[in-house]
């Protein structure tokens, strides 16, 4: 990485502003987490109690403390809801066993919490969901980085500034170097100069492998 540049202390006004910008960034990542839940638990089709499906998603998305807590309590919030319509998936199913220990793979979670041939499918399916969450996760945050970009221009770097993002809105460790890709593609997109797309007519192009000439016998 290119050496940073030095910061300045941040105003209180501007503080408090980034503050804010933090804060939404935090209620559109919970609120992405609600639906991205939900729409998992709807995979299982009763197959899977929403209970372990929803654990299943807090173990793949290294949700843990406050913040699985909250995420679990709007869940089954509009689980309880949506039961009341007669449209809500079953909070348990009958003769699903009893979730193993904890596992530190993301792997064994999926393994151990989905056995058996029946949900072959299922652990597919819960693979490609959880890379589309994270993938959702990350335009969320990159979406909201670069107003903290724009705002520090002239005081912070962009890694400077990605970095104050991150900690103010909770980016998880796992996601913040992509994160920092993410912000400066978008940033590029924005100020780069424009390259000339026009296709240079063949006696403009270098050939990757000249012409050698004869040699004289």
């Amino acid at each position: 990485m290119a050496p940073r540049k030095p910061s300045r202390k941040l105003t209180v006004a501007l503080r408090r502003e980034l503050e804010v910008q933090a804060a939404l960034a935090r209620e559109a990542v919970t609120q992405f987490h609600v639906n991205s839940a939900l729409s998992m638990i709807e995979l299982a089709a009763s197959r899977v109690s929403a209970v372990r499906m929803l654990d299943i998603y807090l173990r793949m998305h290294g949700l843990t403390g406050a913040e699985a807590e909250l995420l679990s309590y709007s869940v089954l919030a509009a689980l309880g809801h949506r039961a009341s319509k007669g449209t809500a998936a079953s909070l348990f199913v009958e003769g699903e066993e009893t979730a193993p220990p904890d596992r530190t793979s993301v792997l064994n979670v999926l393994t151990n919490r989905l056995r058996g041939r029946v949900h072959h499918d299922l652990r597919r399916w819960v693979e490609l969901a959880t890379g589309a969450t994270q993938a959702g996760l990350l335009d969320i945050h990159a979406r909201h980085a670069i107003r903290f970009a724009r705002e520090l221009t002239d005081s912070h770097s962009i890694l400077q500034a990605a970095e104050l993002y991150s900690d103010m809105a909770g980016v998880p460790a796992s996601l913040r170097d992509t994160l920092y890709i993410f912000l400066l593609d978008r940033l590029a997109a924005e100020e780069l100069p424009r390259r000339n797309q026009t296709v240079a007519p063949q006696t403009d192009r270098v050939s990757l492998f000249p012409h050698r000439p004869r040699r004289a016998v």
